[in-house]
C-alpha cells in the first residue's frame, strides 16, 4: 500500500516478474524451486485438480485479480486524460483509504493504483507468489489464496488506521490516502515464506541464493522500523497487517500440506 499526500503515487523500487510455474524472476532475480520438492511432475497441472476441488486454478485467480486491479487503474487514467472531475471524485470516494472514508474502502483500496509502476510491482509480485504457493502446497487452492489475499488487504487497511499514518493520533498534515494491493501481497509473501522458507532466491547483484524466508523477514523488519514514519510514502503498517494474516493462513491452512 502506498501513501499519497496529493494523489501522487509511489514509484516502487523493485519489480517481481513470474515467468512460469517453475521459473520466476524479480527484476533480474531468479527464483528456481528445487525439483525434488515439487509436488507434481507436470508444471502446468494444478495441484488441487481432484474432482471435488475448485475448478478455478491459482493462475486463473491471478488473472481475475489482475483484471479487478486494471479496471479502476484504467478509470483513473481516463479521468486524467479527459479531465473528468466527477469520475475522479467517485474514485477517490470509493477506492481511497482516508481517515473519513467509508468502511468499504478497507477492501476496495486494495484494488486501486494510480502509478503504472506501483501496479506492475504488486501484480507481478502477486503472480510469482501465487505460483510459489501452488508449487509448494497442495492446500493452496484458489479459494484459499483469494481469502488470504483479501483478508491481507483488510488487515493492512486496519493497521494503517490504527498504528500507521492514518491513525487518529497520527500527526496531522496534508491530505493523506492509502491505496494499493500491498497488504494482500504481503499476506501471500509471508504465507509462502513460512510454507517454503528455503525456496531459493537469487537476488540481483548478490551472487548467492537467499532463502525466501530471509527476503520476507528483511522486508518485514524494514516495515517495522518505519511503520510510524509520518513522512514515508510507503504503507509499512499495511505490510505488517498483511503479514499477520499470511502467518495465520499458513498456521491454519497451509502448514504441513
Amino acid at each position: 500500500m502506498a501513501i499519497l499526500s496529493t494523489l501522487q503515487p509511489l514509484r516502487p523500487l523493485l519489480t517481481l516478474r513470474g515467468r512460469s510455474p517453475t521459473t520466476l524472476s524479480i527484476l533480474n532475480l531468479k527464483l528456481r524451486p528445487r525439483p525434488t520438492k515439487l509436488l507434481f511432475n507436470h508444471p502446468k497441472r494444478p495441484i488441487h485438480s481432484s474432482p471435488t476441488s475448485s475448478r478455478l486454478t491459482p493462475q486463473s485467480l491471478f488473472t481475475i485479480l489482475l483484471g479487478a486491479n486494471l479496471l479502476p487503474f484504467s478509470l483513473y487514467w481516463y479521468s486524467q486524460l479527459t479531465q473528468s472531475r466527477p469520475l475522479l471524485s467517485w474514485l477517490e470516494k470509493n477506492f481511497l483509504l482516508t481517515p473519513s472514508s467509508a468502511p468499504a474502502t478497507y477492501l476496495t483500496s486494495g484494488f486501486f493504483h494510480t502509478s503504472p509502476f506501483h501496479l506492475a510491482f504488486n501484480m507481478l509480485t502477486l503472480r510469482a507468489l501465487v505460483d510459489i504457493l501452488a508449487l509448494t502446497s497442495s492446500a493452496a487452492a484458489a479459494p484459499v489464496l483469494l481469502a488470504t489475499h483479501l483478508a491481507g488487504i483488510v488487515a493492512g487497511s486496519v493497521a494503517m488506521r490504527t498504528i500507521g499514518p492514518l491513525a487518529p493520533d497520527a500527526p496531522s498534515g496534508s491530505r493523506r490516502a492509502g491505496l494499493g494491493a500491498s497488504g494482500g501481497v504481503s499476506a501471500l509473501l509471508v504465507a509462502a515464506a513460512l510454507r517454503a522458507p528455503g525456496f531459493p532466491v537469487n537476488v540481483m547483484f548478490i551472487p548467492i541464493n537467499i532463502p525466501l524466508a530471509v527476503v520476507a523477514g528483511g522486508y518485514l523488519l524494514f516495515d517495522a522500523r518505519f511503520a510510524n514514519d509520518s513522512g514515508s510514502t510507503i504503507g509499512h503498517a499495511a505490510h505488517l497487517g498483511g503479514g499477520v494474516v499470511g502467518a495465520a493462513a499458513w498456521l491454519l491452512l497451509l502448514r504441513g500440506r
